[in-house]
């Protein structure tokens, strides 16, 4: 249990951590209040997310973790790598497409069309396919494996 509170004390800190930073970037270029978001909000919506990111990553250690099995567990990381890979592509693609059309001028559509659509669709199918491997091992510590 001390195994899991500390893994799982890890995750939500390099969460905060790294949320933090993107927030203190987009308090620097006053992106923030650019928006007219109330910086109350902004601050309260990161302590819940990483709350929730402890709490979620506690409830893995805990009942998934030693449940899942060699091949589901290279699944899983496979799985959350691919939608992470995809959140950043598309972040990129955003950035890549707004600065094209600043510098010369014109709307392009290929860092768009990869954006909206192919980063997307890959974020929907690597978390789709982490989670279903996730309630997977979830449901095999409650229901018991029937051997045939």
């Amino acid at each position: 249990m001390r195994q899991n509170i500390g893994k799982s004390a890890r995750n939500g800190f390099i969460f905060f951590a790294i949320a933090s930073a993107f927030l203190m970037l987009c308090f620097s270029i006053n992106l923030i209040y650019i928006t007219k978001l109330n910086p109350v909000h902004v601050m309260s919506g990161l302590f819940l997310a990483g709350g929730l990111v402890y709490l979620l990553s506690y409830i893995y250690y805990d009942h998934v973790e030693s449940k899942l099995r060699e091949g589901e567990l290279r699944k899983l990381t496979t799985f959350l790598q691919v939608a992470g890979i995809a959140a950043g592509a598309g972040i990129s693609s955003v950035i890549l497409h707004n600065a094209i059309s600043a510098l010369f001028g014109f709307e392009e559509s290929v860092f768009f069309v990869s954006a909206v659509i192919l980063s997307l669709g890959a974020i929907a199918v690597g978390l789709i396919g982490s989670l279903v491997i996730y309630v997977k091992g979830l449901l095999r510590k409650y229901l018991p494996e029937t051997s045939e």
